[in-house]
């Protein structure tokens, strides 16, 4: 679903790329934004329609997916956006973005300290299932610091406002 919006196709690759993107974000006194973890790029169902679910073992996870993370994190990346994905490898009980387990891997094994964010919490991944104020509610109970909410224009596609 990544596609061409991913930096390359290969872990390895994408954690140097990122890795130079953020140096030279943050040199710039710009806070710099690694997502969406804990990977993403691997699915064929888009989140803004419903919800994926990243069907690999966690050895895998840990080999491919949270390599970019990982590197990231080793960076001092600023933030870091959540998926709005299943990994039931990590938690087959909550989406990515509402999963306190799929956040401590991001924070205690990964070592993350810094600020968590939610993707669009009006994503139909999320939003047909869950109203908004339940949404809300759910992504600080995961240890989310920021949640984002895009308001649909009237031609349909989303504003940031």
């Amino acid at each position: 679903v990544i596609g061409d919006r991913a930096l390359a196709d290969r872990a390895e690759v994408v954690a140097s790329l990122g890795a130079a993107i953020i140096r030279a974000l943050q040199a710039g006194s710009v806070a710099a934004c690694g997502k969406h973890f804990p990977g993403h790029g691997d699915t064929s169902v888009d989140s803004h329609e419903a919800l994926p679910i990243v069907q690999h073992e966690r050895r895998r996870l840990d080999a491919v997916e949270l390599v970019p993370f990982a590197r990231a994190v080793r960076e001092r990346v600023a933030t870091i956006m959540t998926a709005h994905v299943m990994v039931p490898a990590i938690d087959e009980h909550h989406v990515a973005s509402f999963s306190p387990a799929i956040v401590g891997v991001l924070k205690s094994t990964l070592g993350f300290d810094g600020v968590v964010i939610s993707d669009d919490l009006g994503m139909k991944a999320v939003s047909a299932t869950t109203p908004l104020p339940d949404a809300a509610v759910a992504a600080p109970t995961a240890r989310r610091k920021i949640q984002e909410l895009a308001r649909p224009t009237s031609s349909g596609t989303a504003s940031q406002r």
